[in-house]
């Protein structure tokens, strides 16, 4: 191959490299300009009337921040959010159909904003409760990578899916409730840490792909692998049913 050959393929790839090297950072500048920066904190009370309904459908979805929820609310729901995200400030709907009242919390959509969330230095905590006197037919809640809290022992719950993403969840059922109920507890990674009623019984279906399950007050359920109960298993009208999988992480198991 002759030099003048060499030469012309050399310039030809230091072209090719230098668009590549422009349109790399002209796509960073890009998104950077498009993206929705973090501003400052403030905090906002969020209620809602109680309307018609006599029960509850209910979906709370925070994969960013962290969350708080549990009963005792005034009204249908009331509560605060801090935050210092116009994407992690939630989107609150409520409807009702028939006497079945259907509730939602969840992020912004970033399309919603006409710019893409860059999650640095964003931040929020979202503090709510919901009502005590209405049966909720079916609680799902998903929340992220930070600490929280899903206290459900003065909620009319029926069945509860509360899935995390990862860090530390902890979830609340040491109450006795007059009817069964059945929770699923879904996690990717983190720590999962669940109180169970010593009065009501009580059985967990636990699925460990790694990690460790820890237990307190419970006792393996003969003949089954991963499935625990409490004392009075079997002994009272109503159970509270458990589905813990978690992919990674631990899950501890306390009867309080």
């Amino acid at each position: 191959m002759s030099r003048r050959v060499v030469a012309a393929l050399l310039l030809l790839a230091s072209i090719i490299l230098a668009l590549v090297w422009t349109g790399v950072h002209m796509s960073f500048a890009y998104v950077r300009s498009q993206t929705v920066a973090a501003g400052e904190v403030r905090r906002d009370p969020i209620s809602l009337p109680r309307g018609q309904a006599t029960r509850l459908a209910v979906q709370i979805e925070m994969t960013g921040g962290s969350l708080s929820l549990a009963g005792g609310a005034a009204h249908l729901l009331d509560g605060y959010v801090e935050s210092n995200s116009e994407w992690l400030h939630p989107a609150i709907t409520y409807a009702e159909s028939g006497r079945l009242g259907i509730l939602a919390l969840e992020h912004r959509d970033p399309a919603e904003l006409g710019r893409l969330p860059n999650t640095a230095g964003h931040t929020a905590t979202w503090d709510i409760q919901l009502s005590s006197s209405l049966p909720i037919a079916n609680l799902e809640v998903s929340v992220g990578a930070e600490r929280s809290t899903v206290d459900l022992r003065d909620l009319q719950i029926q069945a509860a899916r509360i899935d995390m993403v990862g860090g530390d969840l902890v979830v609340n059922l040491a109450q006795t409730w007059d009817h069964n109920v059945d929770v699923r507890l879904t996690g990717i990674s983190g720590e999962l840490t669940v109180y169970l009623p010593a009065e009501m019984g009580v059985i967990v279906y636990t699925d460990q792909a790694f990690g460790q399950v820890e237990t307190q007050g419970l006792r393996p359920l003969p003949g089954a692998t991963g499935r625990f109960v409490n004392a009075v298993y079997r002994q009272t009208p109503t159970t509270l049913t458990i589905s813990a999988d978690m992919a990674l992480g631990s899950v501890r198991l306390i009867v309080d």
